[in-house]
């Protein structure tokens, strides 16, 4: 098989299936996920999920900052000029992914109402599966998608650098960042209300399929080569 459909069919198929696959099931997870985190009319007062909030999106600030500087330090010095283009690989994945995409055009379109929005945990409007929008929404409704998760999951993008180098180390410890970041900050959300699952889930799809895509972009030598 060529290996330009290997790549397609793995960064990109598989990802997409196991999407399918958890579609089905989505509505009955995003009940039963919140209702773990909500008692006598409340969500969690716990600190801990404060502390998670506030400090969880440092790391991916920090590698964002350090890409900034790898990138801007590439014009002004030869010995960073390796430097600039996987700075800018971090930077465009921050820039599209939580910046545009998830920010700029899900939060403020699709309409879904948060968890603490809707009749089943408290709140006026109907529960809402994130495959329907509601594009008319009655107040401010930016559950889909999650902006604090896919801080974490940007870390993909420090793994498919370790992909590129060919460092086992840098990919998987890469892969762990991402998957431990954006699961944290994706139950800190959940807990008080903030996001349901398919929210957070719908982040670390929307990551790693950028991420990818960008990879394969600016890197892939097969693409080159065609």
């Amino acid at each position: 098989m060529d290996k330009n459909v290997k790549f397609f069919i793995y960064f990109f198929v598989f990802p997409f299936l196991a999407w399918l696959l958890f579609t089905p099931w989505s509505a009955t997870l995003d009940i039963a996920i919140t209702r773990i985190f909500y008692e006598n009319g409340q969500f969690s007062s716990s600190p801990y999920w404060d502390i998670i909030y506030d400090y969880g999106v440092i790391p991916g600030w920090i590698l964002f900052f350090v890409s900034l500087y790898g990138f801007i330090s590439s014009y002004f010095s030869s010995k960073y000029q390796t430097w600039r283009k996987p700075s800018l690989f971090i930077l465009l994945t921050f820039a599209i992914g939580p910046g545009l995409i998830i920010h700029g055009i899900l939060k403020e379109h699709w309409g879904r109402p948060r968890p603490k929005q809707v009749i089943e945990f408290g709140g006026s409007q109907s529960f809402r599966p994130y495959y329907y929008p509601h594009f008319n929404q009655p107040e401010p409704s930016k559950s889909f998608a999650s902006g604090h998760s896919s801080m974490g999951f940007a870390f993909f993008s420090a793994a498919l650098l370790g992909l590129r180098s060919k460092n086992k180390k840098i990919f998987w410890g890469g892969i762990a960042i991402a998957w431990i970041l954006g699961i944290l900050l994706s139950l800190a959300r959940i807990a008080v209300g903030g996001h349901f699952l398919s929210d957070t889930l719908a982040s670390a799809l929307i990551m790693w399929w950028l991420a990818s895509g960008l990879y394969y972009f600016l890197f892939h030598p097969l693409r080159r080569k065609s």
